[in-house]
């Protein structure tokens, strides 16, 4: 059996075997494809540009920024010249209006020596490498003014409410918006929320529920690894650990299963957000008065200190937070609006209400107070966390999963249609120093935007790992006309948030169902 520093040295051996990419921090590209805006899209982005853009056959290097946002870059070449491709994750509203302003927005900006550790990948058939920890403070970052921009919804609802403070969407440049595909929004829960909602939910003999046979072992689990099956007494029902079958992750277990997801009501999950149910005591399980979540679960391994659900939240102009709060709260949309509590901390802090920049910055709040066993809810696009190396899980909503099958068969509601935003003025690129390289910058961008918007090419993202969930496959679905039925390998939303006969988005007012008879359009399928 080989030792870990056997395998170590083995992993290094590979890694300087292994061809790299021009070095962002000791070579010039040729010119830079600088991309502000969304983090829900990222892993799908960065995957793309892996497979699908970067020359096939040469060296790739992906870095990534090692503090709680984590702004990556891609080196490669395209088309036999050396591109760095640079993704900030400051959100939706800080990508448009950087876009559309030209507001310099923070971008990692080191090269391989400000690397803490790198490892040798595969994905599509395409080797590279990855760099992590690549800086942890703002003196990896610098600021520059992106040239092309990703939204989780249509920029006209970034403002009020929904923008940052002084910051809304007012249209200067002007730019060009190009809608792309549908991607599933999910409620989550730290994983002791979700087994104390397991626990109400499911019956003491069955496998979804996390108590052991006896129930009588309160020795806490492993919350830095929570999903990996741990044998013997450890106060969680071993059965409940098991490896899930046909599991695509290895940390996929019997209790993160769609037969074992608890549910949460529609009011329940508007409740939690707008802060009118903030501990264990407020929600209550039945079927007796006095049984609350807190009661219920108390003395377990899975209990909450002090009953406290906390909420890790976006910033305003998060277009994640933006869909969540018109979706759930009616947020910006007119009478009868709430909007969520603003936060008092964010990242890795612990707080009632924790208020982040980036999806990863959920990701550390979740994880903090899984760490602390502190309860603990928020919200994620369904293409993050499928691997469960985060302490938390995506929860039914009215008894719905947000898998694709849901999504394209018209199930699901709760969904960003994505846009991609430039400027009008196509010559108008300031990470492209030389004029001749305007038309292969642009052509990059036209290719991104039809390999995330086509239903072929959508059904490719789909494939990728990031959205193979226990639960079942999530991810993307195109817009236009549904086919019958519904086909997964070039999946179609039924749904929209554009209304038919209409060309405005308006995620306020929706969605709608695209009707029989419009074109090949089948309707909702059944």
């Amino acid at each position: 059996m080989k030792t870990v520093s056997t395998l170590a040295s083995l992993a290094s051996a590979l890694l300087m075997t292994q061809a790299h990419a021009f070095d962002p921090g000791t070579v010039s590209a040729t010119y830079s494809v600088v991309i502000a805006g969304a983090s829900s899209p990222s892993g799908a982005l960065r995957d793309i540009l892996i497979r699908d853009i970067c020359d096939a056959g040469q060296p790739i290097d992906l870095l990534i920024h090692g503090g709680v946002t984590r702004h990556f870059n891609i080196a490669c070449q395209v088309g036999g010249f050396n591109v760095l491709f640079r993704k900030n994750e400051g959100g939706s509203a800080a990508g448009v209006i950087g876009v559309d302003s030209k507001t310099p927005q923070p971008f990692l900006n080191t090269g391989f020596a400000g690397c803490g550790a790198s490892v040798a990948k595969t994905l599509g058939g395409r080797s590279y490498t990855e760099r992590s920890n690549c800086g942890t403070t703002a003196a990896a970052l610098a600021n520059l003014t992106p040239d092309f921009g990703l939204s989780d919804v249509e920029p006209a609802a970034l403002k009020g409410p929904l923008a940052p403070a002084g910051a809304s969407f007012l249209n200067v440049s002007p730019l060009t918006v190009q809608p792309i595909a549908s991607l599933a929004l999910g409620f989550v829960a730290t994983t002791d929320l979700y087994r104390a909602l397991q626990a109400t939910k499911f019956p003491s003999t069955s496998d979804c529920n996390p108590d052991p046979v006896g129930g009588v072992d309160l020795t806490r689990h492993n919350p830095a690894n929570p999903g990996s099956p741990i044998s013997g007494a450890n106060g969680i029902r071993d059965a409940y650990e098991a490896p899930a079958a046909n599991a695509v992750h290895p940390r996929h277990t019997v209790g993160d299963t769609l037969a074992c997801m608890p549910i949460l009501s529609r009011d329940e999950v508007r409740s939690l957000l707008a802060r009118d149910l903030s501990t264990g005591n407020n929600v209550w399980v039945g079927p007796n008065a006095a049984d609350t979540l807190t009661s219920r679960t108390a003395g377990k391994d899975y209990a909450g200190l002090g009953g406290a659900i906390n909420l890790c939240r976006r910033n305003a102009g998060s277009g994640a937070h933006a869909v969540t709060s018109m979706h759930f709260l009616s947020t910006g949309c007119g009478s009868g609006a709430v909007n969520m509590p603003a936060g008092t901390c964010t990242g890795s802090a612990l707080c009632a209400v924790n208020s982040s920049e980036s999806a990863s910055g959920v990701d550390a709040c979740l994880n903090a107070h899984a760490t602390s066993n502190i309860w603990a809810v928020g919200y994620q696009s369904t293409e993050k966390n499928a691997d469960l190396s985060a302490s938390y899980r995506f929860l039914k909503i009215d008894g719905v999963a947000p898998t694709l099958s849901n999504l394209i068969e018209g199930n699901y509601g709760n969904f960003a249609e994505l846009v991609a935003v430039r400027r009008n003025n196509v010559n108008d690129l300031v990470n492209v120093p030389n004029p001749v390289d305007f038309s292969r910058a642009n052509a990059i961008w036209s290719s991104l935007v039809t390999l995330m918007s086509t239903p072929a090419n959508v059904g490719a993202i789909d494939a990728l790992a990031i959205t193979k969930q226990p639960f079942g496959d999530s991810g993307y679905a195109a817009r236009g006309t549904p086919t019958f039925p519904p086909n997964p390998a070039a999946p179609v939303n039924p749904l929209s948030h554009v209304r038919p006969g209409t060309s405005a988005q308006n995620t306020c007012a929706g969605p709608y169902a695209t009707p029989v008879g419009v074109g090949t359009g089948r309707g909702l399928v059944r």
